[in-house]
């Protein structure tokens, strides 16, 4: 989702790049809590798709920064796992694949 400063967009100005950022959740599971380092959007969209539920987030970020996520699911099956897409930068990554 990057915004359009010829049309006047509140995302991409500034130098600032939009994202969106999707959490999946394991097969079944559902979300208990979802923060975000910078609170502008408190709660995230919860979409699923094929009964995987998702902590949508969207992000605007200036350059040289960087936002937390953390998504905290409930019940479900399968372990965690991680698509990576490559990137200029390396991402700082830790999946916790625990049930408590």
């Amino acid at each position: 989702m990057v915004g359009r400063l010829d049309l006047n967009l509140p995302h991409g100005a500034n130098g600032r790049d939009g994202f969106s950022v999707l959490i999946y959740g394991p097969t079944g599971a559902h979300v208990e809590n979802a923060l975000r380092s910078d609170s502008s959007q408190a709660t995230p969209d919860l979409p699923t798709e094929r009964d995987h539920p998702i902590a949508l987030f969207h992000v605007d970020l200036a350059p040289k920064t960087s936002e937390t996520f953390t998504v905290l699911f409930s019940g479900g099956t399968g372990s965690i796992s991680y698509v990576k897409q490559p990137l200029v930068n390396p991402e700082n990554l830790l999946i916790q694949d625990d049930c408590h």
